[in-house]
């Protein structure tokens, strides 16, 4: 009996490496017939049927097994489930059950070591992924301030939690000085393998929060980091900020020939595109992500940015529209979304619209840009004047000033 356990766990194991995730429940199903419903086989198969987009089977699977308020893994990944369902009040109920909220490390690794290897979609960090999860349903509930908290806090269990560091950062939910005092009071030393390690790390983060500043310039790029996309989109924004297009769009090509849908980079390609009035390119990189891509934001960003380009402000909303419904939190979205009203004079629409990127950046220092975008949008040459005095005595703000002001301006 037990070698035809251990021989069903391999080939559910052996599946998931292959990504065959219907042959991996199936063998699951037949590991907990086997083991009698052990805790390790009743997981595996939730996470199968995770993988393989059964969200809500899963959730049910974890429930009825009674694995959900016994084991702290167990509730994670329901919340999960529910967080692809985007039940966003159930994840947070799952996870302030005050047994997820008083975690500590000794408790998920012993419960990590009862449940098995959970290694393919777990770490022992899991309170780190934990507080990640449970900022990403307060960002999505507009619970902002305890969004940041937890992001922060899931930074503090694991320094190597970039997707928190990145919702952080790409929806300003911290001003740069913020984020620098921050990132300076992380335990990089404590967590990081060695100095080497650590210095990597940092680089990669701090490199994100200024890219105009003296500091950043002069950081020299770790040797093995050098072929890394991300570094490059770096480098790209760099120029951007500068306003040195044509070394932007250098880089962006490069970036987009290995990975044609890498996000950042393409966000600020499609800024470069508007800045130096491209419009055939642009059209063609709009279509191109419509066909490929229609359930992204940023493709209809796209597709709105070509509009804006040819002046027909009315078909630009449209799609603005459409992108900022599929990803509410999509700020530049909603900035553009405003410009486009701006463009046309409803400047009530066009405060809505730049007030709802505010709540969404709000470490952008949101009201003087969008008001002084609308006051350019509107040709009040003297309110643009502002908006430029305020951008030289903020050399330090996030990419996304700079990039709205060259996009519509």
């Amino acid at each position: 009996r037990s070698m035809k356990l251990e021989r069903a766990r391999v080939l559910v194991q052996d599946s998931l490496e292959r990504h065959l995730y219907e042959n991996a429940v199936f063998w699951a199903d037949k590991a907990v017939s086997v083991s009698r419903g052990a805790a390790h086989d009743v997981f595996v198969l939730a996470q199968a049927l995770f993988l393989g987009g059964h969200y809500r089977r899963a959730a049910q699977w974890l429930s009825s097994n009674g694995l959900i308020q016994s084991h702290l893994v167990c509730r994670y990944l329901a919340a999960k489930c529910h967080a692809q369902c985007a039940e966003w009040k159930r994840v947070i109920d799952l996870l302030d059950i005050p047994a997820v909220a008083n975690a500590d490390a000794e408790l998920t690794r012993k419960e990590l070591s009862d449940i098995g290897d959970t290694s393919l979609i777990l770490s022992t960090a899991v309170d780190s992924a934990i507080c990640y999860l449970r900022g990403t349903a307060c960002q999505a509930l507009e619970k902002r301030a305890y969004a940041r908290k937890n992001y922060k806090e899931a930074l503090r269990h694991d320094v190597f939690c970039y997707e928190a560091f990145n919702s952080l950062i790409s929806h300003h939910l911290l001003t740069p000085q913020e984020a620098r005092e921050f990132l300076d009071s992380l335990p990089f030393d404590e967590q990081c393998s060695d100095s080497e390690e650590g210095d990597s790390v940092k680089f990669l983060y701090y490199s994100q929060l200024d890219v105009k500043s003296q500091d950043f310039q002069e950081r020299d790029v770790p040797a093995l980091l050098e072929q890394s996309l991300d570094v490059a989109v770096v480098a790209m924004e760099q120029h951007y900020v500068n306003w040195d297009h044509d070394a932007a769009v250098q880089i962006s090509k490069q970036i987009l020939k290995q990975d044609p849908y890498h996000p950042q980079c393409l966000l600020l390609h499609i800024g470069c595109l508007v800045a130096q009035e491209e419009t055939n390119d642009l059209f063609l990189l709009a279509h191109k992500l419509v066909d490929d891509c229609p359930q992204e934001a940023i493709s209809w960003y796209a597709v709105g940015c070509y509009y804006l380009s040819c002046r027909k402000f009315d078909m630009a909303r449209q799609f603005f529209s459409k992108a900022t419904t599929i990803d509410p939190l999509f700020g530049e979205g909603w900035l553009a979304f405003g410009h486009a009203f701006a463009h046309e004079g409803e400047h009530d629409q066009a405060v809505a619209a730049y007030q709802t990127a505010a709540r969404h950046m709000p470490g952008l220092a949101g009201r003087a840009l969008l008001r002084h975008l609308q006051s350019c949008a509107a040709r009040d040459a003297r309110d643009g004047e502002g908006f430029a005095q305020w951008r030289e005595g903020h050399p330090g703000k996030k990419l996304s000033s700079s990039r709205c002001a060259a996009q519509y301006k």
